[in-house]
């Protein structure tokens, strides 16, 4: 875990931010203009892997990436406030999933939400991401498109995935 502290400072991510941040202190600010995830497999999926005792700021150039698994599991922004923009992408991690699954609290603040990510994707052409904004909390739900019915695909490719939905629904 990365951790910086005290009171009143101010960080601005304009590359890559990869790991579990922890901002300590109260009166900070992290603005993301670039990419901020975890991509080491060793790290637990936690609700508080990047936390701000202060002001989350992310830009229209900003891209945070939540990882997600199929039991619920999620990482997660605490700040004191957060303003959101840019990109919000849920990494699924490998699993079985529902066809629908609502991670709540994928970002939590004390005191607020303004704005709203401009983005919600997955990292899986097979899932639609989307964001529910509530006055102090961001919760994310992913929804599982049908064999045949991924956005993009070619009359073969629609026609070879149909025919998967049709052997998956004859087994059940």
């Amino acid at each position: 875990m990365r951790s910086v502290g005290a009171t009143g400072n101010s960080v601005t991510n304009n590359g890559t931010l990869d790991g579990q941040i922890s901002f300590l202190g109260t009166g900070n600010s992290l603005i993301n203009g670039g990419l901020i995830t975890i991509t080491h497999s060793g790290i637990a999926l936690a609700a508080n892997d990047f936390s701000v005792g202060g002001t989350f700021t992310q830009t229209a150039n900003g891209t945070l990436v939540l990882r997600v698994d199929n039991s619920g599991a999620h990482d997660g922004l605490s700040a004191d406030k957060a303003n959101l923009g840019g990109t919000l992408r849920a990494a699924l991690q490998p699993g079985l999933y529902k066809s629908s699954t609502t991670y709540t609290g994928v970002i939590q603040t004390s005191t607020g939400i303004s704005g709203q990510f401009s983005t919600v994707t997955s990292s899986s052409a097979f899932f639609n991401a989307v964001a529910v904004y509530n006055a102090n909390s961001v919760d994310l739900t992913l929804t599982r498109y049908g064999f045949g019915a991924v956005t993009g695909e070619t009359g073969n490719e629609r026609a070879v995935g149909n025919s998967f939905q049709d052997c998956i629904d004859i087994s059940l």
